[in-house]
Protein backbone atom coordinates (compact mmCIF):
# COMPACT_ATOMS: atom_id res chain seq x y z
CA UNK A 1 0.00 0.00 0.00
CA UNK A 2 1.10 3.64 -0.62
CA UNK A 3 1.49 6.15 1.90
CA UNK A 4 3.68 9.31 2.13
CA UNK A 5 6.78 9.39 4.43
CA UNK A 6 8.73 12.36 4.83
CA UNK A 7 7.39 13.83 1.87
CA UNK A 8 7.74 11.15 -0.11
CA UNK A 9 5.40 8.83 -1.83
CA UNK A 10 6.91 5.20 -0.37
CA UNK A 11 4.98 1.73 -0.71
CA UNK A 12 4.76 -0.18 2.75
CA UNK A 13 3.26 -3.89 3.84
CA UNK A 14 -0.71 -3.85 5.09
CA UNK A 15 -1.41 -3.71 8.95
CA UNK A 16 2.03 -1.98 9.82
CA UNK A 17 1.67 -0.30 13.13
CA UNK A 18 3.94 2.83 14.02
CA UNK A 19 5.95 1.13 16.12
CA UNK A 20 6.75 -1.21 13.34
CA UNK A 21 7.65 1.33 11.13
CA UNK A 22 10.21 2.68 13.69
CA UNK A 23 12.39 -0.37 14.15
CA UNK A 24 12.08 -0.28 10.42
CA UNK A 25 13.97 3.03 10.24
CA UNK A 26 16.13 1.94 13.13
CA UNK A 27 14.43 4.92 15.23
CA UNK A 28 13.73 4.83 18.90
CA UNK A 29 10.41 5.52 20.08
CA UNK A 30 11.47 8.42 22.63
CA UNK A 31 13.61 9.94 19.67
CA UNK A 32 11.45 11.17 18.06
CA UNK A 33 8.30 13.24 17.00
CA UNK A 34 5.45 11.65 14.47
CA UNK A 35 2.58 13.26 12.75
CA UNK A 36 0.03 11.46 10.84
CA UNK A 37 -2.53 13.79 8.45
CA UNK A 38 -1.42 16.90 10.05
CA UNK A 39 -1.89 15.77 13.59
CA UNK A 40 0.34 14.81 16.06
CA UNK A 41 0.30 11.24 17.56
CA UNK A 42 1.05 10.49 21.25
CA UNK A 43 3.65 8.31 22.36
CA UNK A 44 1.37 6.38 23.92
CA UNK A 45 -0.23 5.32 20.21
CA UNK A 46 2.82 3.97 18.62
CA UNK A 47 2.17 0.24 19.39
CA UNK A 48 -1.72 0.51 17.88
CA UNK A 49 -1.93 2.93 15.56
CA UNK A 50 -2.08 0.48 12.47
CA UNK A 51 -0.92 2.79 9.23
CA UNK A 52 -3.64 3.67 6.34
CA UNK A 53 -3.55 3.81 2.86
CA UNK A 54 -2.84 7.19 1.70
CA UNK A 55 -1.44 8.43 5.25
CA UNK A 56 0.80 11.32 5.20
CA UNK A 57 3.59 10.59 8.08
CA UNK A 58 6.37 12.90 9.16
CA UNK A 59 9.37 11.61 11.26
CA UNK A 60 10.58 14.24 13.55
CA UNK A 61 14.19 12.78 15.17
CA UNK A 62 15.58 14.45 18.19
CA UNK A 63 19.13 15.76 17.87
CA UNK A 64 21.18 16.38 21.02
CA UNK A 65 24.05 18.35 20.33
CA UNK A 66 25.54 21.96 22.07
Amino acid sequence: MQITLNGKVTNIDKNLKISHLLKKHNIEQNMVAIEINLEILPVSQYEEREIKEGDKIELVEFVGGG
